[in-house]
């Protein structure tokens, strides 16, 4: 039996709920495209969110281990 995945910490709540939308808007072709910034800021005016710099590059590194992770499964 797998293991619980770990749990989100309380701060990052809200960004992990932003991330996870976006991820299920996310462009796809023949692979999976990371999410690109127009898209991001896109999304933050209809929501009227404005994300701070480092909220920003937190999104990018999730969208990068997020995308690092979908290519090591189709390998496998």
């Amino acid at each position: 039996m797998a293991p619980d995945p770990p749990r989100c910490p309380y701060e990052l709540t809200d960004l992990w709920e932003w991330f996870t939308t976006l991820n299920r808007r996310r462009q796809a072709g023949m692979a999976l495209n990371p999410l690109s910034s127009d898209e991001v800021l896109k999304w933050c005016a209809r929501q009227r969110l404005s994300l701070s710099p480092y909220e920003h590059t937190l999104i990018d590194r999730l969208d990068d281990l997020y995308l690092s992770y979908q290519n090591q499964k189709e390998s496998a």
